[in-house]
């Protein structure tokens, strides 16, 4: 069966929808692209070489680089005089008229802090500074970033694991299907991985597995707790811990579009300058990724048919900087 036309079981999803996992990969893709992606700017350009395709990349798709950036005082209580008292302690209020009393319902109310924080009361006068917000009203601020009940806004259950207020069940990994080099450092390397992410319909911002003097991979990456899954719904890794210990559950062989790499390692060779716990491996990197000089040292090399720490570190030989090889990109 072809890798496009995997099926899998278990639904996808993103940014609240639910996009069924039975579709082939295709629809999938297309599905995905309908939703929000990623933002591609114009003001950061990559200075890169190309492959017969144009600067910075292979002939493979033949698709130009860009880099990604992602647009990366409390109120009091009033009374009215011989009517009302204020029991604003208790978040209550009471009022008397011809001899009878009501009681209103206690509710959480919003305010800014003098420093721009938000903050929200709950039921018992207690402050939520936001993303903690009593969205039961039972006195408790619920975190926005984590809760399985509230992800991202009140009311918004997660089944998987809500990071960041996001719902997610996974996360992608893919090697590059083009081949590409001297970059401007590994902030352009992140830009071409999201580049490459978007003109294939992918989800998400994207972090290219490389380190320098100035940022390495582990400075840039989020620190999951959910698995990085193949386009083929392979598990790659169960989250950060697993992916830097040494060893990974399966190669990183799959590009953006889904289909397998493999060859020598002038196919399934990729930039790293990483060791395999995501720190800086000093002296490896071609000049912080800016060079295309024979002269300059050589970079290590990671492969993509590796699962032990050659993946990140010595997989294949060290690589001239006026050579091209792909890249790993793990969604953030």
């Amino acid at each position: 069966m072809s890798v496009k036309a995997v099926y899998a079981a278990a639904p996808i999803l993103h940014h609240g929808n639910v996009i069924p996992r039975a579709l082939p990969l295709p629809a999938r893709r297309l599905a995905l692209a309908a939703g929000p992606c990623l933002l591609l700017s114009s003001s950061l350009l990559v200075g890169a070489c190309f492959q017969d395709g144009g600067p910075g990349e292979s002939s493979e798709t033949g698709v130009s680089t860009v880099a990604s950036t992602v647009a990366t005082s409390e109120g009091g209580s009033s009374s009215e005089a011989g009517s009302s008292s204020d029991a604003s302690a208790a978040g209550t209020s009471t009022s008397t008229a011809s001899g009878s009393a009501g009681t209103t319902e206690p509710v959480a109310t919003s305010a800014e802090t003098s420093t721009g924080e938000s903050t929200s009361s709950t039921s018992d006068g207690e402050s939520c500074v936001a993303p903690l917000v009593d969205c039961d009203g039972d006195g408790d601020c619920d975190d926005l970033e984590t809760s399985f009940e509230h992800c991202g806004a009140c009311g918004s259950p997660c089944s998987a694991v809500c990071e960041g207020g996001e719902c997610l069940a996974s996360r992608i990994v893919f090697v590059t299907s083009g081949k590409a080099g001297g970059f401007t450092g590994a902030a352009s390397m992140d830009g071409y991985c999201d580049s490459r992410a978007g003109l294939a319909g992918l989800p998400g911002e994207y972090v290219a597995w490389v380190s320098d003097e100035d940022s390495s991979a582990a400075e840039r990456m989020t620190h999951s707790t959910v698995p990085w899954m193949l386009l083929t719904d392979v598990v790659v890794a169960n989250g950060w811990d697993d992916l830097t210990d040494g060893t990974l559950q399966a190669p990183i062989n799959v590009n953006e579009l889904g289909d397998t790499v493999d060859g020598d390692c002038d196919d399934i060779g990729a930039w790293s300058g990483t060791n395999p716990d995501g720190s800086h491996k000093p002296g490896a990197n071609c000049v912080g990724w800016t060079s295309l000089s024979e002269a300059d040292s050589a970079a290590v090399i990671g492969s993509a048919a590796a699962t032990n720490v050659g993946w990140s570190d010595g997989g294949c030989p060290p690589r001239s900087c006026d050579q091209l090889a792909r890249m790993f990109c793990f969604q953030k």
